[in-house]
């Protein structure tokens, strides 16, 4: 189940990661172009082998709001954005809080770093050092 747990999160960020830039002149909502749902497919020889699609929903400001997966409704990840430069991301696993993570964007709107809380209460601090590669 950890496994599991960190595959999703890996998977959040990547998708954040993607959608979490500054755009100067914002384009009204255009549902066409979001990400509505995506499916998920683990193999594994110690958890077994499995496949659960999420669906994606985004607020007026075209940020995801919540990836709520279609197997187990108890099986959610809920994001909010209290400022600019900051947003947070609740995990849920069976409808339990699993893990509620702080997210810091530099000047750039990068990443800079994360504050994480596991339940039981895991106080985790990272920085991630994201290398652009430019052509």
């Amino acid at each position: 189940m950890k496994k599991f747990v960190s595959i999703l999160i890996v998977i959040v960020t990547v998708i954040l990661f993607s959608s979490c830039s500054k755009d100067q002149n914002p384009q009204p909502a255009n549902n066409a172009n979001k990400i509505k749902s995506y499916t998920e497919t683990v193999n594994s020889t110690s958890l077994g082998n499995s496949t659960t699609t999420f669906n994606l929903n985004y607020d007026n400001s075209n940020r995801i709001i919540s990836i709520l997966s279609t197997l187990s409704t108890g099986d959610k990840f809920l994001f909010t954005y209290p400022s600019s430069n900051t947003f947070s991301m609740d995990l849920y696993v069976s409808g339990s809080l699993s893990v509620h993570e702080d997210y810091f964007l530099n000047k750039n709107s990068l990443f800079d770093s994360t504050y994480s809380i596991t339940i039981p209460r895991i106080l985790l601090l990272k920085n991630i050092f994201i290398i652009r590669i430019t052509s």
